[in-house]
């Protein structure tokens, strides 16, 4: 059978904070712990969540 292929949110990098960063998308912004994220980030990089809720570069 056919597998429904799940629709991937993209994340933005907006801004940093000390323990978190702001992450903008098309519902809003959010703010994420840093040890969910790639250690290199840049502001504007963009993300997606995989299956463990970690994020990563797209």
């Amino acid at each position: 059978m056919f597998k429904r292929k799940k629709e991937v949110e993209e994340y933005t990098v907006e801004s940093f904070k000390e323990t978190s960063v702001m992450l903008t998308t098309q519902n809003g912004s959010i703010e994420v712990q840093k040890y969910k994220l790639p250690l290199e980030l840049e502001i504007g990089d963009i993300l997606i969540q995989n299956e463990f809720g970690i994020y990563e570069k797209k």
